[in-house]
Parts: C-alpha cells; structure tokens; sequence
C-alpha cells in the first residue's frame, strides 16, 4: 500500500507539472512599466517574450540582455511574473551625466557609467565632461575609464548636481582630479576643492546661485564650506567667454579671514536656510 500511494502521489505531480507547462499558466498579457523614450512594443519586441508562452519557462534573462543591448538608454530591467498568465517588463532608463570627447567624436554617458548615444558633438543641454579618459566607449556597453577615481569622482559630482537641484551646469572639469570645477549657466565657475562633502558643497552653491544677479560672471568658491559655512563669490566677466584661461588660477581661500556675517560689506549674500549656520558669498578677492 505504501508503495501504491507513493506511485499515485508521483503520477499527481507528474501530471500537474504537465499540465503547468503545457496548458496551464500561458502568458496572455505583457505590460511594460517605467518611464522611458521607448515605446512598449519595442521594449516587448526586443524582450522575446510572446503571449502564449509558458508563465515560467519564457527566458527573462537573455530578454533582459537583448533589451538593455538593443536600447542604449536603458539602463536596468527587471522581469516580474504575475500568476496565472502576465508579464511585467519594469525598465529604468539611464540618467544622462554629460557627453565627453572620445576618438574624435562625443558620447553621451550614464551617471552610472553606461553609454547612452554617440554624437558628432556635445549635446545641448547637457554637461560638457572635460578631463574624463577612457579607453572604450561602445554604446549600450558600460564605458571603461583608464582611471577608476576618477569615474567614482563623477559619479559622486552628478549626483550631488541632482540633490541640489542645478539644472544648468553647462561643464563639468575633471582635469585635476583632487580639485574638479562646474560651469553654471555658462557664466559662473564653481570651485569646489577637494571631491569631498559635495552634496553640502553644492547646496551652498544652489542658495548663493539664486541670490546673485541673473547675468552675474564670476568665480564661486565652495571648497572650504564645510569648514567655515560660507562661500565666496568674485566677479570676473571673463568667466565662460572666449577669452578665459584655459587653465585658471583657483582661489587661494586659505589665506582669506572669515568675514564676519555682521561686518559683512554690503554685497554680501546672506542664505535663508535656518537649519543650519549661515552661509556668505564675499565678493572681494578670494
């Protein structure tokens, strides 16, 4: 008898995984979820995924490959099963950092490193990545850079660019990878230091921005916010046009008193945030 039931429990099972892979659990619905410049039916074209295939045997890790492979903007792609008969395609697209200069033409790259497009030039309204070197660049592929600091540096820069919400940095300078520099606007140098405390750094950067007269040129130096609460603003009309220096002095800040905000002359900037100290722009010499 024992013998008899565990042969009937074996063919049970046996025919219910039958019928699971044959009739039971087809697919009749594929959505697509996510924000991104492609349409559903690419993303599903692409994926491999057909109505009528079995629930779990349809191959969601080579339709993940295939759509990441075959759209470059697509970042991250999660597959997500739904009993009885649906599919849901989840894509991420990948969050533009800058376009940089490679082999004589210009690539547009993720903030997480993976190549987006390549161009004849630098894209309109994205940042202008200078200083940054690789040594492959294949769109849909992640890029390879010859210095991996400096990739952690950028990665952190585009971040702290999106906390502080700047939505017009027009060049991002990685030359001196200890000491990287923003173009605002076109019109305003960002010095930011060490690639240390940057989303602090930034978040100065984005309250004295808003205080400053609307076609201001001139040098802001954050590098020493953290330390003393304050940034320090010089005007300087070369700034962003033609004639500036390819290779700027940075402000010496070290040797410059703190000013006091209550002796403060009468361009100073003071920030409105009350959770923390005050911060300064001075706009004499920094």
């Amino acid at each position: 008898m024992w013998l008899l039931y565990t042969l009937m429990v074996i063919a049970v099972l046996g025919v219910g995984i039958a019928l699971s892979l044959t009739v039971l659990f087809k697919i009749e619905t594929i959505e697509v979820a996510g924000d991104t410049r492609y349409t559903a039916e690419q993303i599903i074209g692409y994926s491999g995924i057909e109505k009528g295939q079995n629930l779990f045997l349809c191959d969601s890790k080579t339709g993940k490959e295939n759509i990441m492979q075959n759209l470059p903007y697509i970042e991250d792609v999660q597959v997500r099963r739904s009993i009885p008969s649906k599919i849901v395609i989840e894509v991420t697209e990948g969050s533009p950092a800058g376009t940089v200069e490679f082999s004589g033409r210009f690539i547009v790259i993720s903030r997480l490193g993976k190549v987006l497009e390549e161009t004849d030039a630098p894209v309109q309204g994205l940042p202008l990545i200078r200083g940054l070197e690789l040594t492959s660049a294949e769109p849909s592929q992640q890029a390879v850079y010859k210095d991996e600091d400096t990739r952690k540096i950028l990665e952190d820069i585009t971040n702290a660019i999106g906390e502080a919400g700047l939505d017009k940095i027009s060049e991002i300078d990685l030359t001196k990878r200890t000491s990287p520099r923003l173009l605002y606007d076109g019109r305003i140098r960002i010095m930011l230091g060490q690639p240390l405390d940057l989303n602090l750094k930034l978040r100065f950067a984005m309250q004295i921005l808003t205080k400053l007269e609307p076609d201001a040129r001139g040098i802001l130096d954050v590098s020493v916010a953290k330390d003393t609460n304050r940034g320090y603003f010089r005007p300087d009309d070369s700034v962003g046009s033609v004639s500036e220096p390819a290779t700027e002095q940075e402000p010496d800040v070290s040797s410059v008193p703190e000013p006091e905000v209550s002796s403060a002359p009468e361009s100073t900037i003071e920030s409105e945030n009350t959770n923390s100290p005050e911060p300064v722009t001075d706009e004499g010499d920094a």
